[in-house]
């Protein structure tokens, strides 16, 4: 998955990401809008990604 572009539409962030096609391989655009924002306590970097992709 690749962030094309970030831009502020309205009260609303819009993103667009490219993601490969499950069934042929071929780059798919997806353009969505964040409805929320949600507090987190999450840390970055996630020292523990490696040990769930092993």
């Amino acid at each position: 998955m690749s962030v094309l572009e970030l831009s502020e539409e309205g009260d609303s962030l819009a993103i667009d990401i490219v993601v490969p096609c499950p069934t042929c391989s071929r780059a798919l655009r997806i353009s969505t809008r964040a409805q929320a924002v949600v507090e987190t306590a999450l840390e970055l970097p996630l020292d523990d990604v490696d040990e769930l992709y092993d």
